[in-house]
């Protein structure tokens, strides 16, 4: 929503013709899906109940789950806090499993259209309610080393919040952000970690995954993600796609056909969110037959499920082929097919495929 602002107003300038992109082929892309405007400057989600949070289109946030709207605070930035601090924006926002679970948000100042289109010159992580929506408080990050929180990313193997200053990364110590600590009465908290100038294309979204962190990027007709080493600061590219989308959120979970998931938006104003869902590739598909025997002679349904396993997780996968005996059906948004077949009386093998992934087969019996 930063940038998009700032395009829509020089949007009859000539824009050059896309870059070429090289992507690395680390990652498939199992779906890419269509969500509203108020979806679109970031994403999180909470691990152990499935809800998945959005936030946009400047400081709204929805909870969802199973991708039904369960509540929404279309204007989460107190006015108080608006009025004292300047602040009017919400990026790409992460979820942390502390006080019962909350949500933290990167708090900023953006004037689009004004001379200074950073008026407050200050950062803030505001806290909210996971499961309410109601907001908390909110933690002032030291002015002399960032002036803008543009997203928010959380490192619980680490005990570390991350975000960025233009383009240098910087962690906090997540125990940090806590009552005590609570603006305006509080003074600031100070970065424990950080890596100068190593974004110099910036990134509009991140997550962090093991001992990696991802970042959203839109560079020379590109949109990217790539990933950086959390300890060294090495970093490499993990996708590439060709075009000029708004880039933002980033989040990684079991939801939405993937693992990993990036938040595109085409064009500036309130357009449409896409997000994109991926696995890595080459993980294995699990299929699950609701019966392995059928009568053969007739007419029968064959029913079943596919999911992709991966890092742990169990991910429902819809457009999966589930095969036999020459028939095929793709999988629905939870992972189900169908098959209608007529066999004779043997032994044959039911197939999930998937390209990119490892096929996966289960016997089936006509009797």
């Amino acid at each position: 929503m930063r940038r998009a602002l700032a395009i829509a107003v020089c949007a009859a300038v000539a824009a050059p013709p896309a870059a070429q992109a090289a992507d690395p082929g680390i990652w498939i892309k199992t779906s890419q899906l269509t969500k509203p405007a108020t979806y679109r400057q970031g994403l999180a989600s909470n691990p152990a109940t499935g809800d998945v949070f959005f936030s946009g289109s400047f400081s709204g946030i929805t909870r969802t789950h199973n991708e039904v709207e369960l509540k929404t605070n279309t204007a989460a930035i107190p006015k108080d806090v608006a009025d004292r601090e300047q602040y009017n924006h919400i990026g790409d926002i992460a979820f942390d499993s502390g006080e019962g679970g909350r949500l933290l948000l990167p708090l900023e100042s953006y004037a689009p259209l004004q001379p200074d289109t950073n008026p407050s010159k200050t950062a803030s992580i505001g806290v909210m309610d996971a499961n309410t929506l109601a907001w908390k408080y909110y933690v002032k990050l030291d002015p002399s080393e960032i002036d803008k929180a543009q997203w928010v990313a959380t490192d619980p193997a680490h005990g570390l919040v991350w975000t960025i200053g233009d383009i240098s990364l910087l962690a906090y110590n997540i125990a940090d952000i806590n009552p005590a600590n609570a603006a305006p009465g509080a003074a600031p908290i100070h970065s424990v970690k950080r890596f100068d100038n190593i974004v110099p294309d910036g990134a509009g979204g991140a997550v962090v995954i093991g001992n990696r962190i991802y970042l959203s990027q839109l560079v020379g007709g590109v949109n990217r993600v790539i990933s950086l080493d959390t300890t060294t600061g090495a970093s490499q590219v993990e996708i590439e796609i060709p075009g000029d989308l708004e880039e933002e959120g980033l989040d990684v979970g079991p939801y939405l056909d993937g693992l990993l998931h990036w938040e595109l938006v085409p064009g500036g104003g309130l357009s449409n969110t896409q997000v994109l869902n991926f696995v890595p590739k080459g993980a294995r598909l699990q299929l699950k037959l609701d019966h392995a025997r059928v009568k053969s002679g007739r007419k029968s349904t064959l029913a079943g499920s596919a999911r992709v396993v991966t890092s742990g997780y169990s991910i429902p996968l819809r457009g999966v082929q589930l095969r036999l005996a020459g028939k095929s059906a793709k999988t629905d948004a939870r992972g189900r097919a169908k098959l209608t077949v007529k066999l004779t009386r043997g032994s044959y093998r039911a197939q999930a495929f998937y390209k990119g992934l490892r096929t996966a087969t289960k016997p089936v019996r006509a009797i």
